[in-house]
């Protein structure tokens, strides 16, 4: 590693233990307007197929032909990409009415999406991948809406997040490793200088 690489890992690594983390909360009136005004038409470009397609091999992995829950779903352009896993069932849920209503259409007997909080969903069965695709920093108490789940994973099941890199992402990355074993990681670099990283994990006490 060059002197300039290190010094530059030392600053960020400095960093971190001073940068808060902070969500990107944003209230409900909000999000139903950017959705309504077209805001995340961006997602389907092509700068989001790598960490995508990078989720979609993991689940197809990890939990081949199995039941998928992907929180923060949004319109369902993952679930587009996922069903080429031949999932056994997928569940898309999000806080938006009108990303879940653009959703719909593409609902089966083995698809579904939902109108719904995160933070205080209660699912009705387990899942073999539960997904946060970008999704997991917008909660008011990250680590604590996550592990309200652990309970909804089967005995191999795992979480696949994706987030990308910022100092807040990071110090939360830090934190999740203290209660999650990383099971398989990548990092991912787009052009334009975003950075994603793709984590799989279980729980260290995963619930029987």
């Amino acid at each position: 590693m060059s002197t300039k690489s290190l010094i530059s890992n030392r600053l960020f690594n400095y960093l971190l233990k001073f940068q808060p983390f902070t969500h990107y909360q944003s209230d409900s009136r909000r999000w139903e307007r950017e959705y309504g005004q077209g805001k995340w038409e961006y997602l389907r470009d092509a700068n989001q197929l790598p960490h995508y397609s990078v989720i979609v091999g993991y689940a197809r992995y990890y939990a081949p032909g199995g039941a998928l829950l992907d929180i923060g779903c949004g319109e369902g352009l993952l679930q587009e990409q996922l069903r080429t896993t031949g999932y056994s069932e997928y569940r898309g849920i999000d806080f938006s009415a009108n990303a879940i209503r653009t959703a719909r259409p593409r609902e089966d007997d083995r698809t579904t999406f939902r109108q719904a909080n995160a933070a205080s969903y209660q699912p009705d069965r387990k899942f073999d991948a539960i997904i946060l695709n970008e999704s997991l920093y917008y909660f008011r108490e990250p680590l604590s809406s996550l592990a309200k789940y652990d309970q909804w994973l089967t005995s191999e099941g795992v979480y696949i997040i994706s987030m990308w890199q910022s100092l807040g992402t990071c110090r939360l990355w830090r934190k999740l490793r203290k209660r999650y074993r990383i099971l398989h990681s990548v990092k991912l670099s787009r052009p334009a200088g975003v950075s994603h990283r793709v984590k799989v994990l279980r729980p260290r006490d995963l619930p029987r």
